[in-house]
């Protein structure tokens, strides 16, 4: 799958506007939501890239793993 421009636009504004990315897990979801050229269909897709910047957003952590969330199920484990 190829990356498109609209995941390289969010990924700037994460890193520039991480007060903007602080979501709750549905949040978290249609943030990372993206339409994507697979074998010649439009398909939605979640783009990891955009998961992993997330938890690098100083959100939280918990037991050594960096929180994706500020509500629901975590990337570190636990239901926040």
């Amino acid at each position: 799958m190829k990356r498109k421009k609209s995941t390289n636009l969010r990924m700037q504004d994460i890193q520039s506007h991480p007060e903007k990315h602080k979501h709750d897990f549905n949040g978290l979801m249609k943030c990372c939501k993206v339409m994507t050229d697979f074998n010649g269909y439009m398909i939605e897709a979640f783009d990891l890239s955009l998961l992993e910047a997330h938890k690098k957003l100083n959100i939280g952590m918990n037991g050594g793993e960096r929180c994706d969330v500020v509500k629901g199920p975590c990337a570190c484990g636990v239901w926040h």
